[in-house]
């Protein structure tokens, strides 16, 4: 039984990992697209 609390906890723990680091990646992607888009704006 404890082994299998320690496996769930584990998968638990790196899906929780992944989410985060997807989110987060997917808002740094966000933020360089608006700079494109100004940088775009400015020059015309």
């Amino acid at each position: 039984m404890k082994d299998l609390l320690k496996s769930l906890f584990i998968l638990v723990a790196t899906s929780a990992a992944f989410l985060l680091g997807l989110y987060i990646g997917e808002e740094k992607m966000k933020a360089k697209i608006d700079d494109f888009q100004e940088d775009l704006e400015e020059k015309k």
